[in-house]
C-alpha cells in the first residue's frame, strides 16, 4: 500500500463527495495516520486475505463542514475505485477520518475493511455493480467482510446497519427493483431510511442477504463472489424473499 495524503490544490478533480468533506492533515496528523494506516491494513490484509496492493489517499474530515450531529460512520468515511475503470491506473481507496470522537479507530478500521472488500470484488468481477441485486451482493459482501474482519481483531464496535434488525420494506418491494440500477434518488433501496449511513435498509438488507446465502449454502464469501451472475441472482432473490416474508 501507498499513501498519499489530500491536498486540495493537487487533487482538486477528486470526487466531490469526498473532497467537499476533506481537509489536508496537519503535519502530526500525517505522522500519526501513516503509521496507523500502514499497521491496521496489514491487519486486515493479514486476517481477510484481500491484497493490500492499493494507493490510499487519507484525508482529514473536516467537522467545520460536515457537522458535530452526525454518526460517526460519517466522520469517518470512504470509496473505492479498480484500476480497470476509466481515469485510474491503479486500484485506489480514498478514506477520510476523524481522532477526536468516540469510536473513530473502530469505525476507522471497519471503514478501510469495507472499502478494501469492494477492492476484492472489483478483483474478481471486473466490473462495477450497477442492478439493485449486483449492489446487494456488493455491499453485503463488504459489510460481512468488515464484520469478519472486527471478530478477528476483536473489535467489539459494528455500524448501525449491521445487525438483524426489522426493516420497513417488503420482499415484494426489493424483488420488484433487484434489476433495476442503483440510483442516488432519496427514494432508492440503498438511500431510504434518512441518514444512509446510520440507517438505510438497502444496507442492511446487503448484510443479511449475504449472510444468509453464506450460511444456507455453507460458501465462503469469496466463493459467492464467483458465483455465475444468473446463480447469484436467483440466490440474491431467495434470501430476499427468505429474511423479509
Amino acid at each position: 500500500m501507498d499513501i498519499e495524503f489530500f491536498d486540495p490544490q493537487k487533487h482538486d478533480y477528486f470526487l466531490e463527495e469526498f473532497s467537499k468533506y476533506s481537509r489536508e492533515p496537519k503535519e502530526f496528523e500525517k505522522e500519526f495516520f501513516r503509521e496507523f494506516l500502514e499497521a491496521r491494513v496489514k491487519e486486515i490484509s493479514e486476517v481477510s486475505g484481500i491484497s493490500d496492493d492499493f494507493k490510499l489517499y487519507f484525508a482529514m474530515t473536516d467537522e467545520s463542514v460536515m457537522g458535530d450531529d452526525l454518526p460517526i460512520n460519517r466522520h469517518v468515511h470512504g470509496y473505492s475505485f479498480a484500476e480497470w475503470m476509466e481515469g485510474f491506473d491503479r486500484d485506489i481507496l480514498m478514506i477520510r477520518s476523524v481522532r477526536d470522537r468516540e469510536n473513530w479507530k473502530e469505525c476507522l478500521v471497519n471503514m478501510l475493511a469495507h472499502e478494501m472488500a469492494h477492492q476484492e470484488f472489483y478483483s474478481i468481477r471486473e466490473k462495477a455493480p450497477y442492478s439493485n441485486w449486483f449492489n446487494i451482493i456488493f455491499e453485503g459482501i463488504a459489510m460481512n467482510r468488515a464484520e469478519q474482519v472486527a471478530e478477528e481483531l476483536g473489535i467489539g464496535w459494528q455500524p448501525d446497519y449491521r445487525s438483524e434488525k426489522s426493516v420497513s420494506v417488503s420482499a415484494e418491494d426489493i424483488i420488484s427493483v433487484l434489476d433495476e440500477n442503483r440510483s442516488y434518488d432519496p427514494q432508492s433501496i440503498f438511500m431510504n431510511g434518512e441518514e444512509p449511513c446510520e440507517f438505510a435498509e438497502g444496507y442492511n438488507i446487503s448484510y443479511r442477504v449475504v449472510k444468509d446465502i453464506t450460511e444456507r449454502k455453507g460458501m465462503s464469501l469469496e466463493e459467492l463472489l464467483k458465483l455465475e451472475d444468473s446463480v447469484m441472482r436467483k440466490e440474491v432473490e431467495e434470501s430476499v424473499d427468505g429474511i423479509l416474508s
